[in-house]
Order: C-alpha cells, then structure tokens, then sequence
C-alpha cells in the first residue's frame, strides 16, 4: 500500500527510507520543494539507483543485414570502433603508366581503359545534369510543397499540443487553488486543536499536582486561574 505525503514531512520520511511512499506534490501552492532540497534528494537517488534492464521483454536481437556481406562488415567494423577506411579516389585519376612501364603495352593498355571509363563517368555526369536541367526544378518544386505541407502538419500538431498542455496546467493550477483554501482552513483547525490540546495538558498537571498537594495536606502553592473560556473556544 502506498502512502501519500505531501510536503516535508514526505521528503523526511523518503529520506530514511520508511516504507512505499509517493510524494504528492502541489507545486502550484507548496513552498516546501525548491531547488535547494529537491535537488539534493535527486542526485542521492541517482547514486543509489540501480537502472532495471529496459529492453530485457524484447529479447535478443537476431543478426542484423544477413545476406549483405557489405553490411555485416561494416556493423562488425562499428561494434569494433575500428574507423572507416577513406574512399579510394585513385580509379578517379587519369595517370599515365608508370616511367618504368612506358614500353609496356599491358600498362597502357590499362591506362586506356581506365580513360574509357573516366570518359563514360563524365558522360553518364553530363547526361544527369541535362535531366536535372530540365526536369529538376519542377522536382524540387514539389519536393518543397511536400516539405511544407509536413511543417504545417507538424505546426499544428504541436499548436494542439501546447493548448493541451495550457489547459491541463490550467486545470492543475485551479484545483491546487481550491484545494489550497481547504488546507488553509484544515491547517489552521489543526493548528487551533494542538494549542487546546496543549493547554489542556498544561492544566491536567496542574491539577494532578494541586491534587497531590492536597493529599498531602499541603497548602497549594502557586495556584493561578485558567482561563477556561479560552479553552472552551
């Protein structure tokens, strides 16, 4: 069972560690949590936290990208914090053969099939941007009146939401309101019965001492009236 303390007396008793307590907070009207005791409690509670395995109910994940031996590579070589190896621009160079190899027919050669292909890669680029000249604008075009009708979604979603939150802790602030003229009122009548409780007290020990002293066939000694219509109020 779970018990509820509102104020000091809950942060007290959090801090020994007594029994299953939620602390009901009233932060619209309660003083008694700022920063300088909340946030002491919080970083003890974090010391002593002890996190719960979160992803235990989903299981084991089984083995990600199988059948890409490109991918498998590259998750194994993320697990590993191994860096990625720089990209390979030397197929991008136009270099003749070597000094060595300028009477080697083999090397020339590959160098002339590596001119080929530079030659259709600089085709295959120009043929892109001739589409992207034609065709490109009117793309992007609807890409942005795509793009802004995800914003106006999104703004409105997030309108909604903050008038949500607005009314919630509007609903919040008035209840804590209300129930604060109640606690007023409680605190005061509590208040008002421990001084009566107290000044009933003071007067059964003076009268168990006045009676001890007539027992004893002592005269009293000290007697002051009370004021019994304070304590009749």
């Amino acid at each position: 069972e779970q018990i509820l303390l509102p104020g000091k007396v809950g942060m007290e008793i959090a801090r020994e560690g007594g029994g299953d307590i939620v602390i009901d907070a009233l932060p619209y009207i309660d003083a008694d949590y700022d920063v300088n005791i909340v946030k002491p409690l919080i970083q003890e509670e974090m010391g002593r936290f002890d996190p719960p395995d979160y992803l235990a109910k989903y299981g084991k994940v089984g083995p990600l990208f199988e059948g890409s031996v490109f991918l498998e590579t590259e998750m194994k070589r993320v697990e590993k914090n191994v860096p990625i190896q720089p990209m390979d621009v030397k197929r991008y160079q136009l270099a003749p053969p070597q000094q060595n190899k300028g009477a080697d027919p083999v090397a020339w050669e590959e160098a002339l099939h590596n001119a080929q292909s530079q030659l259709e890669h600089q085709y295959g680029s120009i043929q892109n941007l001739e589409l992207l000249t034609t065709y490109g604008s009117n793309a992007w075009i609807e890409y942005n009146r795509y793009l802004e009708s995800v914003k106006t979604s999104l703004n409105q979603q997030i309108q909604n939401m903050s008038q949500e939150m607005e009314k919630t802790n509007r609903e919040r602030k008035e209840e804590q309101s209300d129930a604060a003229k109640s606690l007023r009122s409680l605190d005061t009548r509590w208040m008002s019965q421990i001084q009566k409780n107290l000044a009933l007290e003071a007067e059964c020990q003076r009268l168990e001492a006045e009676l001890a002293q007539k027992r004893k066939g002592q005269p009293i000694v000290g007697y002051e009236e009370v004021n019994h219509s304070e304590m009749a109020e």
